[in-house]
């Protein structure tokens, strides 16, 4: 049953790095950036699930982690981009669901590694630390974003754009430091961020100048 999960897991985490470099390098063409985002999203729903189910298995604190912040910025990244795309925008029970679920697994993975390994900072604990610094940023600006009164449509397919590109980074790091052995460490942690960041961080500057879609706004 593990050597099944693995081989799986490994496969959809294959296709989702095909299908991320895919979506990410055609933002503006829609025909080829739809269905490469629709296989990245869909298939990391199995990555999200096998990783889950090997890291109860094998007692993978690092792997639950990485699960937790791969759901949550997979789901919202999705759920942000309805949200641009909605005639009326309303955050709902959908989006405080995720977030609250979220937060819930969070808690819960920290007491219970405290309850059973002690509070620890060194070593994968550290790495694991980092994980929940990132994801708690993440819940504490969604928790800003949804209880705006009042917020401009493109601040929603700028988290798209974060979230989604922050879901490939946070995926291809934890495969990478998985499975690779880096000389130095760090470079195994740096590599996909210094690769793909910076074209995130061109798409988001190009939507809060207005000029992503050149002239003319495309959502459907």
């Amino acid at each position: 049953m593990t050597n099944i999960l693995l081989i799986t897991h490994a496969i959809a985490g294959l296709v989702t790095l095909i299908a991320g470099i895919g979506a990410m390098v055609s933002p503006k063409r829609l025909k080829v950036h739809r269905p490469f985002g629709k296989i990245f999203y869909y298939t990391m729903w199995y990555v999200v699930v096998t990783a889950f189910a090997l890291s109860l298995l094998k007692t993978n604190y690092f792997l639950f982690m990485v699960g937790i912040l791969v759901f949550y910025t997979n789901v919202m990244g999705f759920r942000s981009l309805q949200l641009y795309k909605s005639k009326v925008i309303s955050v709902g029970w959908k989006e405080w669901g995720v977030w609250a679920f979220t937060v819930v697994l969070l808690v819960g993975v920290h007491i219970y590694i405290i309850v059973h390994s002690g509070f620890q900072t060194d070593g994968v604990f550290m790495i694991i630390n980092i994980f929940t610094l990132i994801l708690t940023l993440n819940l504490l600006q969604d928790a800003k974003l949804f209880r705006a009164k009042s917020i401009e449509r493109k601040r929603y397919l700028i988290a798209h754009i974060g979230k989604m590109g922050g879901t490939f980074i946070a995926a291809v790091t934890a495969a990478l430091v998985q499975n690779v052995v880096t000389n130095p460490l760090w470079v195994g942690w740096l590599l996909p961020a210094a690769i793909f960041t910076p074209a995130i961080v061109f798409y988001i500057k190009q939507v809060r100048k207005g000029s992503f879609w050149q002239k003319r706004r495309i959502i459907n």
